[in-house]
């Protein structure tokens, strides 16, 4: 009789971290990110990890239209700031609170 009630509040638990977990490497440079789903925030941490790399190898900064749209697989098929928006994000700031 306890093992049922074990496997529900182990997905109980499993549930409330997938929803309230803040990966840290996110929440430091922007708090917001941390209000996510964990599996948003690790694909957002990827992207701010790439950020420093260009920013390492002096990519240029690229240039998006008016409207912030870039056109990356990643802004495309999420709809999430991707390396080139947090890029332009560290020279001229667009990213702003919700």
């Amino acid at each position: 009789m306890g093992a049922p009630k074990d496997v529900d509040n182990r997905a109980v638990v499993a549930k409330s971290r997938f929803r309230n977990r803040k990966l840290a490497v996110c929440t430091k440079q922007y708090e917001e990110i941390g209000q996510l789903p964990v599996p948003i925030q690790k694909l957002l941490a990827r992207e701010l990890d790439s950020v420093e790399e260009l920013i390492a190898k002096r990519k240029d900064i690229p240039s998006l239209d008016e409207n912030l749209q870039c056109h990356c697989k990643l802004h495309r098929q999420y709809l999430l700031p991707c390396r080139h928006i947090f890029h332009l994000d560290t020279e001229i700031e667009v990213l702003t609170p919700i």
